[in-house]
């Protein structure tokens, strides 16, 4: 008989959790339902992932790939830097070498958007390898290299831990700073965090990270979207500048505000006197889940789009939703700061007369900067790819004028095609399905089956769900402050999401279970045990009759009475009783790793909690 890790057997937490839930159907094995898929319905599926296949977005020079990588060996493909036992698959050479023609053509960086699976963070790093096994060989023979400055890599914050352990994984060479939350000691040598609480936390432009010395340039800065917005966006900019004018001119920092804001200084200026403005300070920036900026707020949209990085990478698997229209979301962080300045467009072949505005009713959206100017004359689309002018194609300002005008590009069809002509040059995109060289690029992964299970509430857990759901859903919906529209209650959809997961969350959401506090639950060590405790309080301070009550036995109050804690957890919890069971036979029988994705920080929480007590897992707040 297999046990668990606390000696409890499966076939006991099986009868354990099913007691008293004549509704669940969780005993006797197998519980995942596992089975082998059909040829019929692998054939079926790599039918349905072609359709999302182009080849005109992928690459087939393997060889020559591995040749420009100095891989010795392409049946074997392994870059100079990487552990000892790190091969590349068949296809990821090729991704590599099409990320170092991004970087050598006129937009300086490109968009990888491989289906997940397929390798985008080992080809992120076997860039940084392949660009600092370059610069070691020229500093070798003698020849110039540009300042060592770092690279920055920024993703949702849920990823830095497996960024971090992926790029620990794949190679020694870089040292790497872990910019989010605060300080830690870290046992890997080559990992470390910034030291310092609050704005001394904050990266300045005085750090040795850009002191120019030659390790600076093997350095990659792990960060989140929210952590650099905050740290390093314009409030913090705008912030800096007041407080400057206030001590020079010896005033309040409202009348210094005021002051700036009559001088025409502009909230999104960019001034390097700024400690903390990081323009010019990075080599490269990667955004990773990058398709997150294609709508991007204020804060972080200028907080990456006005680094002057010298290369931009976007990693996604899913570049767009809703349209062709959010490829400028993605377009204005990755296209050349250098088309917004005169003298580049100057060498570029334009002059005075290209500068001049036409009066053109089409065209009255015009803007004010050089590149609009020009823009308004000139279509980048009738130019062949080899002409001077045509780095104006990768901008998201001529998208909008020639691709997504109405007027010049009315159909769809014609809208694709000019899309075309930039995607061409600037985005990789492989599915599973895709081929390298007649060799299908599923070959190199594991079967994957979507199992979907049915979890019912018994009467009683129904009875007690129908009447919270049809009390909370009165205000589901509000009128706005005119009177006129219908707003959704995002809080009231967040109970009603909570409910759905555990009836004990009507009793936590009015107190300390918002995401907000939940902060302050983490540090005191909230464990399931504090979760039924707030539970029980909570169902005492609104008086709720015993018979309304989801039940917790007041005594279950030991740490280690691990089976009572699950049992009352999964009262009123059908999600949980299945889920349990299917985690015990995962984690515990088959010694595999579990990603459970969530809707909330609350759930995430209580999952966390729960789940480490039966097994080992990770919960994804994102």
């Amino acid at each position: 008989m297999i046990e668990s890790t606390n000696g409890t057997t499966l076939s006991t937490l099986n009868q354990e959790l099913n007691e008293g839930n004549d509704n669940t159907e969780i005993g006797g094995p197998p519980l995942t339902k596992l089975r082998t898929i059909t040829a019929e319905e692998i054939q079926a599926y790599r039918e349905q992932t072609k359709w999302t296949d182009n080849p005109a977005y992928q690459r087939q020079n393997h060889e020559e790939a591995c040749d420009r990588l100095g891989i010795p060996n392409p049946e074997k493909p392994r870059m100079e830097g990487f552990m000892k036992h790190i091969f590349l698959d068949a296809h990821q050479p090729t991704g590599i070498n099409a990320m170092v023609d991004f970087e050598e053509g006129c937009v300086k960086g490109g968009l990888c958007a491989e289906d997940c699976g397929l390798g985008k963070t080992l080809e992120t790093v076997g860039l940084l390898l392949f660009r600092s096994n370059e610069r070691r060989k020229k500093l070798a023979d003698g020849e110039e290299v540009p300042e060592a400055r770092p690279t920055l890599i920024i993703m949702p914050q849920n990823l830095i831990a497996q960024w971090l352990e992926e790029i620990c994984k794949f190679t020694e060479r870089f040292r790497i700073l872990v910019y989010y939350g605060p300080s830690k000691k870290s046992a890997n040598p080559n990992v470390y965090y910034l030291k310092g609480k609050g704005k001394a936390a904050r990266l300045t432009r005085s750090h040795d990270i850009f002191n120019g010395e030659e390790c600076n340039a093997d350095t990659i800065i792990l960060t989140s979207y929210s952590t650099w917005a905050v740290r390093h966006g314009p409030k913090v900019q705008w912030n800096w500048l007041v407080d400057k004018r206030a001590k020079e001119r010896r005033i309040s920092k409202k009348e210094a505000a005021a002051e700036l804001t009559s001088e025409d200084v502009s909230y999104k200026s960019i001034d390097v006197n700024c400690p903390h403005q990081m323009y010019g300070m990075i080599h490269r920036i990667i955004l990773d889940e990058g398709h997150q900026i294609r709508l991007q707020s204020d804060e972080i949209g200028w907080a990456i789009n006005h680094l002057g990085a010298t290369y931009r990478h976007i990693l996604t698997g899913t570049p767009t939703f809703n349209g062709l229209k959010e490829y400028c979301g993605l377009m204005e962080f990755l296209q050349n700061p250098a088309l917004q300045d005169e003298n580049y467009l100057r060498s570029l072949g334009f002059v005075d007369a290209d500068f001049a505005k036409p009066a053109s009713p089409v065209f009255a959206m015009g803007g004010t900067c050089p590149l609009d100017s020009i823009l308004i004359k000139f279509n980048p689309y009738t130019v062949a790819d080899d002409d001077r002018r045509a780095p104006l194609k990768y901008c998201q300002e001529a998208m909008v004028k020639y691709i997504f005008n109405p007027i010049v590009s009315p159909t769809m069809a014609e809208q694709g095609s000019k899309m075309s002509q930039v995607l061409r040059k600037i985005m990789l995109r492989r599915t599973h399905s895709s081929e390298i060289n007649g060799v299908p690029l599923r070959a190199a992964l594991p079967a994957v089956q979507r199992l979907v299970y049915d979890c019912e509430f018994n009467a009683a857990e129904r009875a007690f769900y129908d009447a919270a759901v049809a009390k909370t859903s009165e205000t589901l919906f509000a009128k706005t402050a005119s009177k006129k529209n219908v707003e959704w209650n995002t809080t009231t959809y967040r109970k009603l999401c909570l409910l759905s997961s555990w009836l004990g969350f009507k009793y936590l959401l009015d107190d300390s279970y918002k995401a907000a506090k939940l902060a302050a639950k983490r540090k005191k060590k909230m464990t399931a045990l504090t979760i039924l405790k707030d539970m029980r309080s909570g169902q005492k301070r609104l008086r709720v009759p015993i018979d309304q009550q989801i039940p917790v036995d007041k005594h279950t109050d030991i740490e280690a009475d691990v089976q009572q804690i699950l049992h009352w957890h999964c009262q009123g919890a059908p999600k949980l009783r299945k889920l349990l069971g299917i985690l015990a036979e995962i984690v515990v029988l088959r010694q595999e790793k579990v990603l459970i994705w969530v809707s909330n920080p609350a759930q995430a929480e209580w999952l966390q909690q729960v789940s480490f007590v039966r097994c080992n897992c990770v919960v994804d707040r994102g």
